[in-house]
Formats: C-alpha cells, structure tokens, sequence
C-alpha cells in the first residue's frame, strides 16, 4: 500500500544516513564539487597518503597519481587505502586540469608549489603529457600562473622503470624522447642544451620554464611536435631558440602562446635549414621578435604576426598567407609588426623590395610590412597587381598607385582601421580604373563590428582629371571621394618618399611623370613645397 511504501522509503533514508555519518569520520576521501572535475576523474576514487599525495584508483589493483605535496616526493611502487582495505600498485600519473581542490586546499597544478623534485618508481610505466606543468582553468586545458612559485626543479627516475629514464633530473622516455623539462631547472635567463642523446621531443617538455636560450643539438631529433614550447610567460623568457638542421618538420603550435614579442621580452628563433627541407607549419613565431630561416626550409604556414625582423632562404617557395586560399583571410594581418624583411637573391619566388614583399618578377605586390617606415608608400612603376589584403596593416597615409597596375585583390589597398592604419589619400594614376576583386567587402570584419565599406568613404582618391567619371561609377572606386589630380596640388601636400627624398614630377593634370614634359610641370620637392615650372623643350 501507499502507506508501506512511505514507511519503507522513511526506513532506507535513515539506514543511509547513518552508514554515511559513520564513516565520515574514518575518511580521507577527499570533499569536492564534482563540477570542478573532468568527467574521467571520479573523486569518491580518490585518496591520499601520509605525504600528502593524492591517487585515483583506475582498476581494481591499480592506481594513478593526481596530485603530489611534499617538498621532495617519492611516489611508492605500492600504497595502501584504508578505505577499501587493499594495496594498490601505481602505475601511471595522470593529467587532471580540472582538478583544483582536495580537502578544502586550493592550488594551482597538480603539483604543490613547494615541490622541488619527484621521484618516479619502476611500477610506472604510463604519464600523460603535460602533468608536471603548472596549470588551471584560465586557458584552455593548461595556462598561466605565476611560475616564480613554481619550485620544481628535479625529476627522477628509478633505475630499473622499464619506459623512463632521467638524465640529470630531467626527464626521457625509452628509447628517447625527451618528455619534460622541470620549469625550476635553470635559474631566470639561463641557458640549456639538449642531450645529444636526445632521439625525439614532446609536446609540454617547456611549459612555464625559466631557461632563455635553448640549444637543440644535431643529431637525430626530426621533428619539433605541437606544444614543444608552451606559455612561457611570466618566466625569464626564451631569448634564443636554435634549431638544428636535422630538423625537417615544426608542427603546428610548436611554439605556442609564448606572446614574447608582443610583451617586449623579444626572441630569436633561427633555423639552420636542412637539405631534406624544412616544412613549418602554423608553428605560432609570433614568439619570436626575429626569425632567421637557412637554406633548407621550403614552406612555412605560420603568419608571423608579431615578427618584426625576418630574414627568408632561396629555398622557400611556399608562404601560406600568400598563397593559401583557405589561409589567406586568416592571415591578413601577416608582417603586422615586421619592420624588416630580407629575401636571399637567389630566391625564385620572392624577393623584397625596401622592406616589402613582391613577387619575383616584381609584377605583384605581396604585402607591406606593418611596421616599415615612413608615412607614405608609391608603389614601383611595373607592378601589375596588388595582392590580397597587400595593405591590410599598413602604417602609412598617402599611397600612390602607378598606371601598371591594373589589378587590385580584395581588400588589397584598404587598411584594417583608422588607428592602425591612417590611410587617407591614394592616388591612381590608372586612366582606366583598376579592377578591383573583392567578394565580402562588406563583411571582411564583420564579426568584430568593423566593416571596410565604413572605410572606404574616408579615403580621398585623386585620378587623372579624364578619369574621374569612370572611378565614380565603380563599385569600390566609387565609394571614395574621387577627386582630379588638378586638384591635388592646392589641396594637399603630395608626399615624398621618405627613403628615396627625392622630388616628384607631375604634369598639370596631376600625372606623375618621370621627365619634364614641354609647358608647365609641377615639382614637389622632399620638404613638400611644390613648385610650378615651365620647360620650353
């Protein structure tokens, strides 16, 4: 009947109620918000030791570490629960990000921040990548925290584990790879050389670590994995990374979210090149301030935003922001912070002109370099082309556009914004208004609520006074304030090149010419006067 079952439910509560204030009391389990927690980490599995290190039991016999306290751990081949009465052996530790608190102590990482070495028993065959590293939720699964809590300077290994091995307490798993690197193991600003010895690397081997200048040494290291370097921030910072010609591939993210150039810490990464070649895929040099690729490298998918100098080999044929459809709008703000860009000669796919990227032949304009100087740019007579996005982070005011060129790609002469990019006036000496490809000029930036049609109405354009109805009536010229090149000498100062200051020549419908013509010619000169002469030849 009703009145039994609610008799019997009654009954089952108060028999569970105090099963569960008996043994409180009697146990170490430890007391947390399952929220905090990945799904895979149950904490009703887990338990401590006298030393304050925390195990999560996986299988019936078998535990893994979670986290460690002591100032100097030594993780036991077997420990004992007495919760379930048994003796477990350990035989992995465990990457939990989740995990942020046991018995009320928060921290950051899964180890304490006095723990100065952990010594790893032969029991333990299986570590995740990545646990040694101070972490939390900030970023991700693994992210900042101020390291110079970070103690960890030693991790060793029992000398008969069957998959580790330690060399100088850093830490290696057969027969090679060098796993992880302890984040305390030079002092701030200190250098470190790879073991020759070294086969292989691992993604987190750097993570939060103090060393600046980092040796990778030749021999049989190949491959620099995803996450070989990451979050080096709050840290000495690395000041030089060197990579050996042995070298053949970077992953993508290899150097990953180190922000060094942008936060003034400013890095080296020099590759010296392979003859296999060298493919670098998004490999996140914006860590670096500098970046020097040798001879061997052939590809490279990153788009060095933040580089400020960067020096390319004859090898390299393969720009992904350039060349990759599917990377190109992705990269538009590629060589934003470059202010110098060197291309070897022997190069037969680019080269660079004062500072910007153009194609060999000299017939397409590439990209300008954001952090070139001067305030106004003129674009070489013979270019035919300006690429996609060529302008998109331009610091410059004026630029002038000769009559060679008759293509314009999307977005490749309007700048992303004002502040960034003070564009104001072009000047085209086109007659027949250049095409102009675009295919979302009205949503390039939409998702930031920065649209480029919104720019294009601030631009002044001058064009040759026979032109002016023709660039009116084009969809993306039009949008401009079109203006006669007549005009252009009382209303604005026409720019000088700031590294050629060297005068320019117009005739009086606002041309640029490269001799004088017979009648009147205009001269502007470097201090940008401009002054009415007249030739009788």
């Amino acid at each position: 009947s009703a009145a039994e079952f609610r008799i019997m439910k009654t009954i089952s509560v108060r028999i569970v109620l105090f099963t569960v204030m008996c043994l409180v009391p009697f146990c170490s389990f430890s007391a947390v918000d399952d929220d905090m927690y990945d799904s895979e980490l149950r904490m009703d599995d887990v338990f401590h030791d006298e030393a304050r290190t925390y195990y999560h039991i996986i299988k019936d016999n078998e535990v893994e570490v979670v986290r460690c306290e002591a100032k100097n751990t030594v993780i036991p081949n077997m420990v004992y629960c007495k919760e379930t009465n048994r003796n477990y052996q350990v035989t992995r530790i465990a990457y939990t990000p989740r995990v942020e608190r046991f018995d009320d102590l928060e921290y950051h990482g899964q180890f304490g921040l006095d723990v100065q070495s952990i010594t790893i028993p032969a029991s333990v065959t299986d570590i995740d990548y990545g646990p040694f590293a101070p972490h939390d939720n900030y970023y991700e699964d693994m992210s900042f925290y101020p390291c110079s809590y970070y103690q960890l300077k030693n991790i060793y290994v029992a000398k008969d584990n069957p998959m580790f091995y330690d060399i100088d307490g850093v830490l290696y798993k057969k027969p090679g790879e060098l796993f992880f690197v302890p984040c305390n193991k030079t002092k701030a600003g200190g250098s470190y050389t790879i073991d020759p010895s070294t086969q292989s690397l691992a993604p987190y081997a750097f993570c939060m670590s103090k060393i600046s200048y980092l040796t990778i040494p030749e021999g049989e290291i190949a491959t620099i994995p995803s996450y070989f370097i990451y979050e080096n921030i709050g840290r000495g910072s690395f000041r030089r990374i060197s990579i050996p010609r042995s070298v053949t591939l970077i992953q993508k993210d290899a150097f990953r979210l180190c922000y060094m150039a942008s936060s003034g810490y400013g890095c080296e990464i020099v590759v010296d090149g392979s003859e296999k070649g060298i493919v670098i895929e998004d490999a996140s040099l914006d860590c670096a301030e500098s970046v020097t690729l040798g001879e061997g490298v052939n590809r490279v998918d990153d788009y060095m935003e933040f580089v400020s100098e960067i020096s390319l080999p004859s090898t390299l044929t393969y720009l992904a922001f350039v060349e990759s459809d599917e990377s190109r709008p992705h990269g538009r703000q590629s060589l934003n912070a470059c202010q110098r860009l060197t291309v070897s000669e022997d190069n037969p796919v680019y080269k660079s002109v004062d500072n910007v990227l153009f194609s060999k032949d000299g017939k397409t304009l590439l990209r300008y370099c954001g952090k070139r100087e001067g305030r106004e740019y003129e674009v070489p007579e013979g270019t035919v082309e300006i690429a996609a996005y060529a302008f998109f982070v331009a610091r410059i005011e004026k630029l002038y556009i000769p009559s060679s060129v008759t293509i314009v790609k999307e977005c490749g002469i309007i700048p992303y914004d004002d502040y960034m990019a003070p564009l104001n006036t072009i000047v085209c000496e086109a007659t027949i208004p250049p095409t102009f490809l675009t295919e979302e000029i009205d949503d390039i930036y939409d998702y930031d609520s920065y649209k480029v049609s919104e720019r294009l109405p601030r631009l002044t354009l001058y064009v040759p006074d026979e032109s002016v109805d023709a660039y009116k009536s084009d969809d993306i010229w039009g949008k401009m304030q079109v203006k006669r090149m007549s005009e252009m000498t009382s209303s604005i100062s026409v720019g000088i090149d700031s590294d050629t200051q060297q005068e320019k020549l117009f005739n009086l419908s606002g041309q640029r010419i490269s001799v004088p013509s017979k009648g009147m010619n205009i001269v502007v000169y470097p201090d940008g006067t401009t002054v009415k002469t007249f030739n009788v030849e």
